[in-house]
């Protein structure tokens, strides 16, 4: 139970503060006081305040006590917290762990997570902090629900240069009464050995040159010569606040959160699935026994994951019968735009899947996109992966999993998706398309009638490309709306050229030739991992 060196204990007991800050983001108690460097921030709640959390330490900070290694968070104890996780019955996890782009949307955690999954268990992940680069997404397969990271209003100050320009931020350690200091920039101000001081990076900064200073800290690389001078001129006064009164809009999708395409097994599934807040979270952080609990601000996929998960939380309370698929598709359908820092919409799925997760609306989504463990092995089957005792399952074409969201990763003639749908209500629905340029789309039925929640039925959605640019994802949604109900969808669709078939030379040989390639890809087979990192 004691404290190993690095900080971190022989117990469940956190000593980093990322997993504190994750628990506590989802489901951590309501009315607690929170207070960062000194400032108090008035009290702070969990999404999910009510649920029970059980921790399963699968990182390691600090040396093995044993090996003296930093394994930092070893695949064998991320599948067995899975499978304990899983065993012992809970409703929700929230894995805030990632290791790069998706090699495969079957790895040996995803696999894991299948078994969860099909145990009734929503799983909510993290999409990873590789952005803002096109197919940097981890945990890609359709059983979970990845979690890209968006802004909220935060907290702001203004930054007065003494010659007058102002300038609005993000701070929370400007005191109510301001202050007034020298500018200095961060590589000016560097220690003897340290690095990436433009940045403030770790031990980067010589206390001496900063002393009664404020240091600018920025990325990429300045002209030394031209700004030099302004730096050792210029004042600066922080006032707390916005005093510019234009505040950036949101929710905006971090930089750093991890976008799609993911390019394993087809790019037939769209990823990441939603948003949800992940910029400045302030949460609990790390504390020992007996010691003072304490708070933090962080930002990372990480963040927005457990957010994800503590909704999911919300949502089983109110509805404990639902299945992870009717959850996760209550979030996608009922989510809403991001946007730009300009205030623009964004409609990238690849960016921020349905959109930001709407806790005000996925009570009544209108229409439910279900699929379950026998869907989802014919999935993996129809990916091309195949392995022992499959119980026969029938293989089908990734792009027609009864998901929320509809990808074609290569589209070479017209293709027709079937998609199935359950009322959570009586009345029809109209089908739209938005986006797509240069694809045409054909939907049929193009109306839809219930005449009582609980009623299945299904529509087909035809694509064909007509003057949209081949080698280059088109993006758009389909939506089924009814008054102010709005059912949605994002799709993306990708047009290729199909090359032409490799002629085979049998000269000379009578009779009939039958050629087969046939590809087998026994499964499960764990890609080799190079690292692991907390998102």
């Amino acid at each position: 139970m004691g404290a190993e060196s690095g900080g971190e204990y022989l117990s469940p007991r956190d000593g980093d503060g990322h997993g504190s800050h994750t628990g506590g983001t989802a489901a951590g108690n309501h009315a607690v006081a929170a207070s960062v460097g000194g400032i108090d921030f008035g009290t702070i709640a969990g999404v999910a305040p009510a649920a029970k959390i059980a921790a399963y330490k699968v990182c390691w900070s600090g040396p093995d006590p044993v090996s003296q290694d930093d394994d930092g968070c070893a695949t064998s104890d991320l599948l067995s917290a899975i499978d304990q996780a899983t065993a012992d019955g809970v409703d929700v996890i929230n894995f805030s762990i990632g290791g790069g782009a998706a090699q495969t949307t079957v790895s040996a955690t995803e696999v894991a997570f299948l078994g969860a999954a099909s145990a009734g268990i929503f799983v909510a992940a993290s999409a990873g902090n590789s952005g803002p680069e096109a197919s940097t997404l981890d945990n890609a397969s359709p059983w979970i629900t990845t979690v890209a990271a968006s802004t909220i209003p935060s907290y702001e100050a203004t930054a007065t240069l003494g010659s007058g320009p102002a300038y609005a931020g993000g701070s929370i350690t400007v005191p109510a009464a301001g202050v007034t200091g020298a500018l200095v920039r961060g590589d000016l101000v560097a220690a003897r050995r340290g690095t990436d001081p433009l940045l403030c990076g770790p031990d980067s900064l010589d206390p001496a040159k900063v002393a009664g200073a404020i240091v600018f800290c920025q990325r990429g690389v300045y002209d030394r010569v031209a700004k030099s001078a302004e730096v050792k001129r210029a004042t600066v006064t922080l006032t707390p606040g916005n005093a510019l009164g234009t505040t950036p809009p949101a929710p905006q999708v971090a930089g750093f959160s991890s976008r799609g395409p993911v390019l394993a097994d087809g790019s037939d599934i769209i990823k990441p699935d939603v948003s949800a807040p992940g910029v400045a979270i302030l949460a609990g952080g790390a504390n020992a026994a007996g010691a003072p609990g304490t708070d933090q601000f962080l930002s990372g996929t990480s963040m927005s994951s457990p957010h994800v998960a503590g909704l999911a939380a919300l949502y089983l309370g109110e509805k404990p019968a639902d299945t992870p698929a009717e959850v996760k598709s209550a979030f996608m359908t009922t989510a809403y735009d991001t946007v730009t820092a300009s205030g623009i919409a964004v409609t990238d799925p690849f960016v921020q899947g349905a959109g930001q997760v709407d806790p005000t609306t996925f009570f009544t989504p209108g229409l439910v996109y279900l699929n379950g463990e026998s869907d989802w092995r014919s999935y993996i089957k129809g990916a091309g992966y195949t392995w022992e005792g499959d119980g026969g399952v029938a293989s089908v074409d990734p792009s027609n999993l009864n998901l929320a969201s509809i990808g074609i990763g290569l589209l070479t003639r017209p293709e027709t998706i079937t998609r199935t749908v359950t009322s959570t209500q009586a009345g029809s629905v109209d089908a739209s398309v938005s986006g797509l340029a240069g694809i045409d789309v054909a939907v049929e039925p193009s109306t839809l009638t219930f005449g009582a929640a609980g009623e299945t039925q299904s529509y087909t959605a035809t694509f064909a490309r007509t003057d949209a640019p081949v080698d280059t994802f088109a993006t758009g949604s389909l939506d089924w709306t009814s008054g102010a109900t709005v059912v949605h969808s994002p799709v993306a669709v990708k047009p290729a050229t199909l090359e032409a078939p490799v002629a085979a030379d049998v000269t000379g040989v009578a009779g009939s030739v039958d050629i087969s390639v046939t590809t087998s890809i026994r499964w499960p087979t764990p890609p080799t991992w190079t690292s692991w990192s907390t998102g």
